[in-house]
């Protein structure tokens, strides 16, 4: 793995020559090979690792918003407290927001990842709060006639079904 580069680079051990190249969103932490601890390892996919790394970045840069996002999504993952996932997500935001200087995409997916969040923890108001500015940031950024924000415009109208209200949930 190229951690600074952010790649994955296969290598011919006997020559060193670069074989193949795969880029990276974020930097690599470590690899995992599906069986590669045992004698046959399975070969045919590697795991690439994405390095949560907070510390390494402006404290307002734009992979940190999304780096804390990549911590609470871990955090979900793993079944961790509900409070501490949507603390990390707010921050996500509020870096987003100032990284990029108000409406952005990635601003918009964390808040649409803090949005379920709060809806699985019975947080309703909260989750359509988060869901609302979701769509709004996606209509601001991209235009109401995108797929974006029609999935938000969808995902809203569900949210607001699950919630029993089918008068406000109709025209989504």
């Amino acid at each position: 793995s190229m951690f600074v580069s952010s790649e994955i680079v296969k290598w011919s051990l006997s020559t060193l020559e670069v074989l193949d190249r795969v880029p990276t969103y974020y930097s690599i932490g470590h690899l995992c090979i599906p069986g590669g601890d045992s004698k046959k390892p399975w070969g045919k996919y590697v795991i690439a690792y994405n390095k949560i790394t907070k510390d390494r970045f402006l404290p307002t840069g734009p992979e940190l918003a999304q780096s804390v996002n990549n911590l609470a999504m871990a955090l979900m993952a793993v079944r961790g407290e509900p409070k501490e996932i949507d603390a990390l997500f707010q921050e996500g935001i509020d870096l987003g927001r100032k990284a990029h200087k108000g409406d952005h995409m990635h601003t918009a997916n964390l808040l649409q990842n803090q949005a379920q969040l709060r809806e699985a923890v019975g947080d309703t108001p909260g989750a359509l709060d988060a869901m609302r500015e979701a769509l709004r940031m996606r209509e601001s950024v991209l235009g109401p006639e995108h797929t974006l924000v029609a999935e938000s415009l969808n995902n809203l109208g569900a949210m607001l079904k699950r919630k029993g209200d089918f008068a406000e949930a109709e025209p989504f």
